[in-house]
């Protein structure tokens, strides 16, 4: 399936990447709030959680060890950016 205008085949691209970035116990969602966090333009992120197992693993993001700048540049060229068109 597409998402947003990015087709399957981008996007498992850009998973296999953040999979091989895994630390042994570290989650998807913190290397994902990293890359939004690394950006010099972003102060700070909304996160929120569906469910109780959601919000225990976004309680251990600070111990999540900052994204270095070559894994910073490596997720940005894994995907191309994303300029949303259909605000509300």
């Amino acid at each position: 399936t597409d998402y947003l205008d990015h087709s399957q085949k981008q996007v498992d691209k850009a998973a296999k990447l953040l999979h091989s970035m895994l630390t042994d116990g570290g989650f998807i969602s913190h290397l994902a709030l990293q890359f939004v966090l690394a950006h010099p333009v972003v102060a700070s992120a909304v996160v929120g959680q569906r469910n109780f197992s959601q919000l225990e693993e976004l309680m251990q993001y600070v111990n999540t060890p900052a994204l270095s700048d070559t894994d910073f540049a490596a997720l940005r060229k894994s995907i191309k950016a994303h300029n949303y068109q259909q605000h509300r």
